[in-house]
């Protein structure tokens, strides 16, 4: 199996972590090393074949000493680094597969520019199993936020990369702007849920956003309804 630097450098930070690709690497190093704590333990004269008059805790110390439960030690420890040069790598490659998941949700969001986007959308159009799914937000908790919904098979994923996020946002309120320029005349106003329907990039958040940061438009409320209305 060919391994590049950067497959290298995952397979180190797998193994700094007590994760269960590693563990069978840090048991074959912790094996041999509380062998010798142990020997260290054991006086001399308690190891003396010829000494018989021994209590059961010492015969038990003299057994860890002996050349035939040497050979075990050294057996189990090449045994599971064997092991563990097999699921440290195994792992890395899982954790690869869901980076790649997490990036391609991310690349849908961006050509969508939706920072939301439900998992029916995902499943669908990415081919990525809900359980993939939930193992990138267990990867990658700051950057996916899982919307659960009341009604089944409505969650959706929340993009809480701030970069991206900001970018998406920024977007949409670009066309916003223009779509209002446009279809808005100067001292008239446009209801939030009428702009709902317009296109799916128009949302609570992107308007008042856009409120936020435009001189030519402000807040309303007509009839109760949120609405933003144009400066003369």
């Amino acid at each position: 199996m060919d391994l590049n630097l950067k497959d290298f450098v995952s397979i180190l930070d797998i193994v700094k972590k007590l994760s269960w690709g590693s563990m069978p690497l840090w048991l074959a190093i912790g094996v041999p090393v509380y062998y010798t704590l142990i020997r260290k333990i054991i006086p001399e004269n308690e190891r003396e074949p010829g000494n018989t008059n021994l209590s059961l805790k010492a015969r038990v110390l003299r057994f860890f000493s002996t050349p035939r439960f040497e050979k075990w030690v050294i057996g189990v420890s090449v045994g599971l680094f064997i092991i563990g040069s097999f699921t440290v790598i195994w792992e890395q490659q899982c954790s690869e597969l869901v980076r790649n998941n997490g990036l391609r949700i991310k690349k849908q969001m961006i050509a969508k520019n939706f920072y939301i986007i439900p998992t029916q959308t995902i499943t669908g159009e990415l081919g990525i199993k809900d359980d993939e799914i939930r193992k990138v937000l267990k990867q990658y908790p700051n950057e996916f936020l899982l919307i659960k919904s009341t009604n089944s098979g409505k969650d959706a994923l929340l993009l809480t990369d701030s970069a991206l996020y900001s970018r998406i946002l920024s977007k949409s309120k670009q066309i916003l702007e223009a779509h209002l320029n446009n279809w808005l005349s100067p001292g008239n106003y446009v209801t939030m849920d009428n702009l709902f329907t317009t296109n799916n990039f128009f949302t609570y958040t992107v308007c008042f956003s856009l409120l936020a940061d435009s001189p030519a438009y402000y807040y309303d409320r007509k009839d109760g309804k949120d609405c933003i209305a144009r400066k003369l």
